[in-house]
C-alpha cells in the first residue's frame, strides 16, 4: 500500500535523498539548511550517514560537535521539543528564530555584543522549557490525573541535562491531559445521551424561556461534537474547549424544565410517596436539594479555572431526579383524583408540550 504525501514527515524527499548522494554533495545542500531544519532532519529522519554528514561539514560541525555526547543532547533535547510541539491540537513546525540560520551564518552572529559562537543546545533548552512552562499553572487539577498518581515534578525540580527526566515530565503532563479530557469527553456524551432520552424534561441552563425547545437534537449532536473535540490536547492552546460548558461553576449546562418541578412538587404534597422519598435517599445534611458547587458562579473565569470537569454528584442528583420523573410519569398507581391516576396527570401536564 502506498503512503499518501500528507501522511510524509516534513522534509521527506530531501533526508531520502541526502542518504544517497556522495559527502561532497551533501554537504553543499547542508549548507544552503538552517541548523533548526538540520535538527528536524536528524531528529524525524535519523540515519548514520546524516550524522557522518553533518560531523564532517566545516562550519557545523563547530555548532553541533558531532563527535560527543554534547551532540547527543541536542538531538535528544530537539526531540522533545520536537514530540511537545507536535502534541498540539494543531501540530506546530519548530520555532527556534535563532536556529533560523544556515551553519555559516550563525556562526559568526554576535551573541551579548561579543563575536562569540551561539550555544545550540542552551537554544534548544530555553524553547523546550518555555514550551513545559505552559501547564505549570494547570499542575493543581492534572495531579489528580497522572497514570502514577503522584504528583507532577514541580518547577524548581527540573534538571534541563537530565533528559530522560525531562521526559518522564513531558509523559506525565501529557497523559494527565488526556486523562482530563477524557473524563470531559464522557461528561459531555452522558449529556447528550440525557437530552435526547429526555427531550420534555430537560432545557439548556441559559434558556430564556420555558417553551419546548424545538432544537433538541441540535443541542445533543452539539454536545457530541464537543465531545470528540474535546479530547485533543488544549492546555497549549489560547482557547481551552467548551468553557461555556466547563467554566469553573461545576455546573451542569441543562436544567429541569420549571413546569416539570412544579407538577413533581404537587405529587409530592398529594401523595406523600415515591420509591425514592425513603429516609435512605436523604443526604446526610439533611438537605434534599443540595448545592454541591462551592465556586462562586461567575463568567469572567480564570482560564486554569476552565478545564475543570463537571461536579459528578451534579450528574448523580439529576440522574435520581430522573429516575423519580420515570416513576411518576410510567408507572405510578396512586390516585390523583377519582378517576385519574398521577400517571395520567402527569401525561397531560408534562408529556402535553400543548398544555
Amino acid at each position: 500500500m502506498s503512503t499518501h504525501p500528507s501522511a510524509l514527515p516534513r522534509y521527506h524527499g530531501v533526508s531520502t535523498r541526502l542518504k544517497t548522494l556522495p559527502s561532497s554533495l551533501v554537504h553543499t545542500i547542508l549548507s544552503d539548511l538552517t541548523i533548526l531544519q538540520i535538527l528536524e532532519i536528524l531528529t524525524v529522519h535519523s540515519h548514520p550517514s546524516l550524522d557522518t554528514s553533518v560531523s564532517t561539514h566545516p562550519q557545523i560541525q563547530p555548532l553541533l560537535h558531532p563527535s560527543s555526547n554534547h551532540f547527543i543532547n541536542i538531538k535528544q533535547t530537539f526531540h522533545l521539543y520536537f514530540d511537545i510541539i507536535k502534541s498540539k491540537r494543531k501540530p506546530e513546525h519548530p520555532d527556534i528564530p535563532t536556529l533560523k540560520k544556515d551553519a555559516r551564518t550563525l556562526g559568526m552572529v554576535p551573541a551579548w555584543g561579543a563575536h562569540r559562537q551561539v550555544n545550540v543546545l542552551s537554544e534548544i533548552q530555553n524553547a523546550l522549557i518555555k514550551e513545559l512552562e505552559v501547564f505549570v499553572q494547570y499542575f493543581d487539577i492534572l495531579n489528580s490525573y497522572t497514570p502514577s498518581g503522584d504528583p507532577i515534578e514541580d518547577r524548581d525540580l527540573w534538571d534541563l541535562d537530565d533528559i530522560p527526566s525531562l521526559r518522564i515530565l513531558w509523559t506525565n503532563i501529557h497523559s494527565s491531559e488526556i486523562a482530563l479530557n477524557t473524563k470531559k469527553a464522557s461528561q459531555l456524551t452522558r449529556i447528550a445521551d440525557l437530552v435526547s432520552q429526555n427531550p420534555l424534561l430537560l432545557l439548556p441552563s441559559t434558556s430564556d424561556t420555558q417553551a419546548p425547545h424545538p432544537n433538541a437534537l441540535h443541542r445533543v449532536e452539539m454536545f457530541r461534537q464537543a465531545a470528540t473535540r474535546m479530547l485533543k490536547p488544549q492546555l497549549h492552546c489560547s482557547r481551552i474547549m467548551s468553557t461555556h460548558i466547563f467554566g469553573g461553576t461545576g455546573r451542569l449546562p441543562i436544567v429541569p424544565y420549571d413546569r416539570t418541578l412544579k407538577v413533581l412538587l404537587k405529587v409530592f404534597k398529594k401523595t406523600h410517596y415515591t420509591p425514592y422519598s425513603d429516609s435512605k435517599f436523604i443526604l446526610q445534611s439533611g438537605v434534599h436539594q443540595p448545592s454541591f458547587v462551592g465556586r462562586s458562579i461567575d463568567r469572567q473565569v480564570k482560564k486554569v479555572d476552565a478545564i475543570e470537569p463537571l461536579d459528578e454528584r451534579e450528574f448523580e442528583w439529576l440522574d435520581s431526579y430522573l429516575r423519580v420523573c420515570r416513576f411518576v410519569g410510567g408507572g405510578a398507581r396512586v390516585e390523583w383524583r377519582e378517576g385519574v391516576s398521577v400517571q395520567e396527570y402527569w401525561r397531560v401536564h408534562v408529556e402535553n408540550t400543548n398544555v
